[in-house]
């Protein structure tokens, strides 16, 4: 069953769209990875294409910082903040490597540079957003939406652990 190829077209001279087509160079697939303009391109015979890591940790750190930064409501900002720094240092070393050796991965460092600069920014949002809800010790009580018309907010809430009152 493995050897079922579709029926050709009548006269046709080239392999179709679903069989093999012959392979050039002894029996190996040769592939250019990825070339800049005037750059000797990376020929690699049967391997894996080199992978940019610090341009795909670079991503994934300023993803992950957003989202842990989004997800605590910016209480974990002393935490973040840091993930976005290494982002930004990772980014820029993969953008580096992706021009230098002319393989992939610019893309996703410049996306890395640009999500750790925006997690930056929220950061510092967030820390001034909380410090002023401290000093000013505000109280976020709403009824929209509860049962009770006292029931804190998770603002309150949070607020209130973080002063220790609760």
């Amino acid at each position: 069953m493995t050897d079922f190829l579709p029926p050709e077209a009548p006269d046709s001279d080239e392999p179709g769209r679903w069989e093999a087509r012959p392979q050039d160079g002894g029996g190996q697939a040769r592939m250019v990875v990825a070339a800049k303009v005037g750059a000797k391109p990376v020929l690699q015979a049967g391997e894996h294409p080199p992978r940019n890591a610090q341009a795909l940790w670079s991503l994934g750190l300023g993803i992950a910082g957003i989202t842990l930064l989004v997800l605590s409501v910016g209480v974990s900002f002393l935490v973040s903040l840091p993930i976005e720094v290494i982002a930004i240092v990772l980014g820029r070393q993969g953008s580096r490597r992706a021009f230098a050796e002319g393989i992939g991965g610019s893309r996703a460092a410049r996306i890395g540079v640009i999500l750790g600069v925006v997690g930056i920014a929220l950061c510092v949002v967030a820390c001034i957003a909380w410090i002023l809800i401290l000093v000013l010790d505000a109280d976020f009580s709403t009824d929209f939406g509860r049962d009770s018309p006292s029931a804190p907010t998770d603002l309150s809430t949070i607020a209130l652990i973080l002063r220790g009152h609760l």
